[in-house]
């Protein structure tokens, strides 16, 4: 099975060393059909991360091969990706994704690969997700796409999406199963002492999730009154807002509806308290101001697919 990894300038280092070492040790354990790779990127070379130069092939001449891998972009924060996105590399890049999808090529990317999906309507109509801390700006650029806040690894067939960097380790496991077997992947992952995991939501951290200034100081607030019970009237006084206003602002800057937004924080801070020491479940969710310890575990179930006490192991 032929894999086209594509990387631009400063693309993930990371993200290479994931996919071709998946693909390297399914081959080693015996993948049928065994697996193949080249690298391609818009020119005859690609500068990644830390400086190393790649040889590649050129997207110009280049057939699509069944999937194709998208490195991230190496840009960290929604400011720098939104002038990354603007450069012509990207434009050229996301014309030959378009055709590879439309030629019936499997699609994938972690991290902000994922935004290069997006500039090339990949996304559009699809479940996807991104890095926790850039979901709100994918959502707001691609208002077509349904973005998971929480998924590890989110399959649309054909368009396969994961979170932050090292999700791409998650992303690639996923694929080998599709491709071959859960066994084989299980065997990859232990090959490589890695295990797969199903959510960000454990990852999340505090005044992380919104790029809107007024959102972020809303999330602020809501996280210094916890356990105080507020509505969407409450939530929008807090900044000095219309509640439709609040509404369409959330929305905007996290994909997320306002009392979904609230219940992120919460579930954030719960988390926190539940790593960090021996607190009882039903004083952690007191202290959140979640309705009791059995709402709490549910919470965390559904959001991180792991009960509460997993993470006290963290």
């Amino acid at each position: 099975m032929r894999v086209d990894i594509l990387a631009l300038d400063q693309a993930s280092l990371g993200g290479l060393a994931a996919t071709t070492d998946v693909l390297d040790a399914a081959n080693q354990l015996g993948a049928s059909p065994a697996f193949s790779w080249r690298l391609l990127s818009t020119g005859s070379s690609v500068r990644l991360r830390a400086g190393i130069v790649a040889p590649t092939e050129a997207l110009a001449t280049a057939r699509p091969a069944d999937w194709v891998v998208v490195l991230g972009l190496g840009s960290a924060t929604p400011e720098a990706i939104e002038a990354r996105l603007s450069r012509p590399d990207i434009a050229a890049a996301a014309r030959w994704l378009k055709q590879a999808g439309a030629g019936g090529a499997r699609t994938a990317a972690s991290c902000t690969g994922a935004f290069l999906l997006a500039e090339a309507g990949l996304l559009d109509g699809r479940d996807c997700t991104t890095s926790w801390w850039l979901q709100g700006l994918l959502a707001r650029r691609t208002p077509k796409a349904k973005v998971s806040t929480d998924a590890m690894v989110v399959s649309s067939d054909p368009v396969w999406t994961a979170g932050p960097s090292y999700a791409h380790l998650d992303l690639m496991l996923t694929i080998l199963a599709h491709c071959t077997s859960a066994d084989l992947a299980a065997s990859v992952g232990r090959r490589l002492s890695a295990e797969q995991r199903a959510s960000q939501g454990g990852y999340i951290e505090p005044l992380g999730m919104a790029a809107d200034p007024a959102v972020a100081s809303l999330e602020a607030a809501v996280s210094a009154r916890l356990s105080e019970r507020m509505g969407l009237a409450d939530l929008a006084a807090t900044i000095g807002t219309t509640p439709r206003t609040l509404a369409r602002r959330i929305q905007s800057a996290t994909g997320l509806s306002p009392m979904r937004f609230v219940q992120k924080i919460r579930l954030d801070a719960a988390l926190r308290l539940i790593r960090s020491g021996d607190m009882p479940l039903s004083r952690v969710a007191e202290t959140v101001g979640l309705a009791d310890a059995a709402t709490l575990h549910r919470l965390v179930v559904r959001h991180t697919q792991r009960a509460p006490g997993a993470f006290r192991r963290l």
